[in-house]
């Protein structure tokens, strides 16, 4: 099941010392690739493509491709350009910058570091299935780093197995782009992955790339998977933290592979951007040892301070975030509500303190871990610093055994629990448990039993949650063999005569008809049905 995780960003503005763009910001800083299932074998294609002010404008369409292992064709699709829904603009202003200084910036004519985001989509329908589709896109050239040597072309892409998952959808990010920090300051961020099916995700710290399967070429002291010096990734939440010992821009590619429930392959994606690393005289918070205080309703904290909650239980919980900076005045915001459907999400400020209040009740179906994102933005001048908070909701739906079940006389049937751990089987009335004869094993999730008579079983499972169902039971009738007789045993009837069938079942217990095809039956649910041939050859 899976674990939800609460990422809390916070934003903080940095009055610094600003970085030389000349030398760094002539192309594109980062961008991704996602895809939407619209059904029918159609999905949309997104690409998002960031682009640094001071560098090189970006056309009203981009070219994506469309690759395979499988042996199908290539395919090369035109992507749009697609207005900001807000502001009508054919980008979206993702600078950095505080209120007053937002459009102090060179997107604008300004001094300050400006960046724009560009989204660009097309639909695509895939008509036969592959385990590795990959939509990609491509062009000269990348913004200059640090960490990378040259500015070769940036390359980034998105895979799916519609052959595991026949309408998935890739994850999406939305954590604030291109990031700028502080020098010496500890850095926790968040890419703020929300993932709408509900599958396992996977996270790492992978190459940056530049053509299909061709590695970016490193500078001495920096890899894929250690572009910043100290950095580490929770594998499981995504959660980036690094202290930057010096100033400059480095390329970090996170990479996300996405699993179904039973553990198999069903897509992958990735987000390259650059991390600005700057001096500052703002002071970033660093709340990575932030802990919920209590919490309300039926769900319980465990030993590292993460949320369980059981099917259909309801929690509320506040975190209260202090900017260090006591001039600064701090707002919030969330992504909450698109990861955890249902959940609600509010917030006060007063002054340098903002407290968040998220509430939720646990939806069946629920995956058993995801991950939600609070930005803090705090109103310093003029580049906002960001941190991210992050926690993790364990979910687990109430034990089930099934549905009740009917079984032909002889036959074996297979018993599947779910909702928990460390399940137990045992027989509640019916057939005596024999273990290794009818029944193959009592301490797992999945047996097979084979009653002689009509039995009533019970599944038990541990749970730690609190207001969590850990017990089911499941009916099991026996259907004795069939003793069937019918006469005549005639299979035609001559022209407009009259036929009676008479059909006897000598096995005790109560049955219902239903003859087929019922052309010239007077009842099809009768044991005893009249037939009346009125046309040759029907």
């Amino acid at each position: 099941m899976p674990i939800k995780t609460i990422k809390l960003h916070i934003i903080f503005l940095l009055s610094t010392v600003f970085l030389s763009s000349g030398a760094f910001a002539s192309h594109v800083s980062g961008g991704d690739v996602s895809y939407t299932c619209l059904g029918s074998n159609s999905y949309l294609v997104t690409l998002n493509l960031y682009r640094d002010c001071s560098g090189i404008t970006l056309g009203n369409t981009q070219t994506i491709s469309v690759t395979n292992d499988c042996g199908f064709s290539t395919q090369t699709l035109t992507a749009n350009l697609v207005n900001d829904p807000a502001t009508g603009e054919d980008f979206t202003n993702v600078s950095q910058l505080c209120q007053a200084d937002s459009l102090n910036n060179t997107c604008y004519g300004g001094s300050l570091p400006g960046m724009q985001k560009y989204t660009y989509q097309v639909v695509i329908t895939l008509t036969q299935q592959c385990d590795s589709y990959y939509f990609s896109w491509g062009v000269c050239c990348r913004n200059s780093s640090n960490n990378l040597v040259g500015q070769v072309s940036p390359y980034f892409e998105a895979a799916l197995n519609n052959a595991n998952a026949i309408c998935n959808n890739s994850p999406v990010f939305t954590g604030h782009p291109i990031p700028y920090v502080c020098v010496n300051q500890p850095v926790t961020y968040n890419y703020g992955v929300v993932e709408p099916d509900g599958n396992t995700l996977v996270y790492s710290l992978i190459d940056a790339r530049s053509s299909a399967g061709a590695v970016t070429p490193y500078a001495t002291g920096f890899s894929g998977s250690s572009p910043i010096d100290g950095i580490t990734v929770d594998p499981a939440t995504g959660e980036i933290n690094f202290t930057p010992n010096n100033i400059g821009y480095y390329v970090v590619v996170l990479g996300v592979t996405e699993y179904d429930s039973g553990g198999d392959f069903i897509g992958s994606s990735f987000r390259d951007m650059q991390f600005v690393v700057q001096n500052c005289s703002n002071n970033v918070g660093d709340y990575s040892s932030l802990q919920i205080a209590s919490i309300s309703g039926d769900a319980s904290l465990d030993a590292d301070n993460n949320i369980n909650v059981c099917e259909g239980a309801s929690f509320c919980f506040d975190l209260t975030f202090d900017d260090l900076d006591v001039i600064d005045v701090i707002s919030l915001s969330s992504n909450v509500e698109a990861v955890l459907p249902g959940a609600t999400f509010n917030w006060v400020s007063a002054g340098s303190s903002a407290t968040a209040t998220i509430c939720w009740t646990g939806i069946a179906g629920s995956p058993s871990s995801s991950s939600f994102t609070i930005e803090v933005n705090d109103n310093a001048c003029p580049i906002t610093g960001i941190s991210y908070y992050t926690k993790q909701v364990n979910f687990m739906e109430h034990t089930s055994a099934g549905s009740d079940q009917l079984l032909c006389d002889g036959d074996d049937l297979s018993l599947t629990a779910i909702g928990g751990t460390d399940f137990t089987w045992s027989l509640i009335s019916g057939d005596p448990l024999v273990l290794g004869t009818n029944i193959s094993c009592v301490n797992c999730a999945n047996t097979i039993i084979s009653p002689v008579t009509s039995s009533v079983y019970q599944v038990v499972s541990s749970s730690s949650y609190v207001g969590c169902n850990t017990i089911d039971t499941i009916h099991v009738d026996i259907v004795p063999t069939l003793n069937h007789t019918l006469s005549p045993k005639r299979d035609t009837v001559c022209l407009n005569e009259y036929l009676s069938y008479d059909s006897d079942v000598s096995t005790s217990g109560s049955y219902t008809y239903s003859w087929s095809p019922g052309t010239f039956l007077d009842n099809t649910s009768s044991a005893d049905p009249n037939v009346h041939a009125t046309v040759a050859g029907a």
